[in-house]
């Protein structure tokens, strides 16, 4: 708690981390809404999330799914199995993973 009042306290700083990056960074990224965002957009919506991702809970990438779907919104979600956050299974080079992403680039290609 005290490391996110800090943040707070001095949200413009580049000389202060937390969790490797600056307070800086935090104070943007925070401060706008991905699905405020992609509920006004008007392109169709491709999420994809590693089932063992650390770094973003793959339950918010499901309660994103959800509530574009409500909506109404043509969205598609992959959930990669074994994968972290890069969507490749933990230990597995980059190379091995070009099926999830022949799997994108196809999705995008599609008219």
């Amino acid at each position: 708690m005290r490391l996110y009042g800090a943040r707070r306290a001095d949200p413009k700083s580049t000389s202060k981390y937390a969790w490797g990056h600056t307070y800086l960074r935090w104070s943007s990224f925070f401060a706008q809404s991905t699905l405020d965002k992609l509920a006004r957009a008007k392109a169709r919506v491709y999420l994809a999330s590693g089932m063992q991702d650390k770094s973003s809970p793959i339950l918010s990438t499901e309660a994103m799914y959800a509530q574009l779907r409500a909506q109404g919104r043509d969205v598609t979600f992959s959930r990669v199995p074994m994968a972290g956050h890069s969507l490749v299974p933990e230990g597995r080079p980059m190379p091995e993973a070009p099926k999830e992403y022949d799997a994108f680039m196809a999705w995008f290609e599609r008219p």
